[in-house]
């Protein structure tokens, strides 16, 4: 779990990539991103904005992505915590 929590995926992130669910997955990671960044402005002495997460503009069109499918033939045995 050490490889999944240094690429910013929690267990609320990597449970979304199991049960694929690209959204959710992208959202959640990128809230744990977010909070490992304002931890690490705070120990540095910087002050993070006050919006923890704002939006952002989306590269790609969910309904022609197919960047997930791969998750779907993955074998039995991988299951997410909890």
């Amino acid at each position: 779990m050490r490889v999944l929590e240094s690429h910013g995926i929690d267990d609320d992130a990597l449970r979304a990539l199991v049960a694929a669910e690209p959204e959710q997955f992208i959202e959640g990671r990128a809230r744990q991103l977010s909070r490992v960044e304002r931890e690490h402005m705070t120990e540095i002495g910087i002050t993070p904005a006050e919006e923890e997460m704002s939006e952002t503009d989306i590269d790609a069109d969910p309904e022609e992505d197919s960047s997930f499918e791969w998750v779907q033939r993955l074998p039995s045995p991988i299951r997410a915590p909890g």
